[in-house]
């Protein structure tokens, strides 16, 4: 019943993509299982980083769709908040409690300045970013903080509503011209921690952490 459910969600996302349906695309269907995939990534995600960096305290994640991640930072006693594109990504947030603004990066009085934050990460999102917008997104993200965990689906990758699938050097490119280095010893553990606690999902592969020069 549950796969049945699952191709039926696909099919509708395929007419959305299709006909550039955006209610289509993003269906009930895919939100249930954007919700059930971050609340177990969120989990992991934020238990691994209270392991390995114990001085972040505060947190942004930019286009934290259906609050996943938000809700276990907060749980582990740090200060998270989240913003959104998607009204019901915002809305299945806040009925878990976890605070998400909203957030267009094509438009500057909707992309709250509410930094510095400890750590700004990104996960899986920016493949749904029009190349016309990628700009302005990295700047977002580069803006609100000088720690940064950052995954975007590379080319070929399968998923709902990807428009800009790019490979990993791409990202590191981006931020090298916001003044962040990659910090290749990081992610290799950041990753095989994830990855020993069974997250499930590309993030492992997709996953990058950035710090700023200086």
């Amino acid at each position: 019943m549950k796969q049945l459910v699952n191709r039926c969600g696909g099919k509708i996302t395929r007419i959305g993509e299709r006909y550039n349906i955006r209610f289509l695309i993003y269906n009930p269907i895919i939100w249930a299982r954007f919700f059930t995939s971050s609340r177990h990534g969120g989990s992991i995600f934020s238990q691994v980083v209270t392991d390995m960096f114990p001085n972040v305290r505060t947190c942004l994640d930019v286009g934290s769709g259906a609050g996943g991640y938000v809700y276990w930072l907060k749980q582990r006693d740090l200060h998270a908040i989240g913003v959104e594109y998607s009204r019901s990504g915002r809305l299945i947030a806040q009925l878990q409690g976890a605070l998400t603004l909203p957030f267009d990066c094509g438009r500057k009085d909707m992309c709250p300045q509410l930094g510095p934050f400890d750590l700004v990460f990104s996960i899986e999102v920016a493949e749904h970013i029009p190349k016309s917008l990628e700009d302005q997104f990295i700047a977002y993200i580069a803006s609100q903080g000088r720690f940064v965990i950052f995954s975007a689906a590379q080319p070929n990758q399968p998923g709902q509503g990807h428009v800009n699938c790019q490979p990993l050097e791409h990202w590191r490119e981006a931020f090298a011209q916001r003044g962040f280095y990659f910090s290749h010893s990081e992610t290799s553990e950041f990753c095989n921690r994830i990855q020993a606690h069974g997250f499930k999902g590309f993030f492992p592969q997709n996953c990058q952490i950035f710090r700023r020069q200086g």
